[in-house]
């Protein structure tokens, strides 16, 4: 439905207790479940679509798993972290990525260059934690 004021196309949603709730973006909504059985309705309005982005991050790296790069049992990243060389192989290809940002063919190569850093970025997290995870193990 668009407001008539702004010309603002607008979304209602009708919570279970039949309030009528509108917004100007599509909002993500949780359902959290505490240890007292409460259930509350989180309605976070991302000022700058963050939840379009990390949709097309998921679509990204999904698409990674059905790429050229998985054509074997293992990701040859996966090689690479079981060696020990996952944080030199993900922070060099973040830093990779983000000085190619923007010097290399077209404004769509430069928007999948920031989708490559943020996924090593991700994929370090998941060494970082990892090597904690070791750590803790081995004591």
């Amino acid at each position: 439905m668009k407001d008539m004021t702004t010309g603002i196309e607008m979304t209602t949603f009708t919570t279970m207790e039949g309030d009528v709730l509108t917004t100007d973006t599509q909002p993500i909504i949780t359902i959290d479940d505490s240890t007292f059985g409460d259930t509350t309705l989180n309605i976070i309005d991302y000022k700058f679509g963050e939840n379009k982005y990390l949709q097309e991050l998921r679509e990204y790296i999904d698409s990674t798993y059905q790429g050229h790069y998985s054509t074997n049992k293992f990701q040859s990243t996966e090689v690479i972290i079981a060696r020990g060389h996952g944080t030199g192989f993900c922070m060099g290809n973040v830093d990779k990525y983000a000085n190619r940002y923007g010097k290399k063919g077209t404004r769509e190569d430069a928007r999948k260059d920031l989708l490559k850093v943020i996924h090593y970025a991700l994929l370090q997290l998941h060494v970082h934690d990892s090597e904690e995870e070791e750590k803790l193990r081995s004591v």
